[in-house]
């Protein structure tokens, strides 16, 4: 069985090989490095976090994991019709 990273490697040179246009290629770039910024941001941001804040978005985060992952299976069924 082959690692996590090692599957993601290889998903990700495939997208980069059927990514033809150049400027499609510099989106997939530009997305990346949002990620990572945005990554940071978050990072950095994580002290000055109120407490109470903070327990409310844990006691929320199962209800919302639950809805985006039965719209994840749901919308692919709707959208294809079956």
């Amino acid at each position: 069985m082959t690692s996590a990273a090692a599957q993601l490697r290889a998903l990700l040179g495939l997208r980069w090989q059927m990514a033809r246009a150049p400027g499609l290629r510099v989106g997939i770039v530009l997305g990346g490095l949002a990620v990572v910024w945005l990554l940071s941001l978050v990072v950095g941001s994580a002290s000055s976090l109120d407490p109470v804040s903070l327990a409310t978005a844990v006691e929320l985060a199962p209800a919302a994991y639950l809805g985006f992952g039965l719209l994840a299976v749901v919308a692919p069924l709707t959208a294809g019709g079956g």
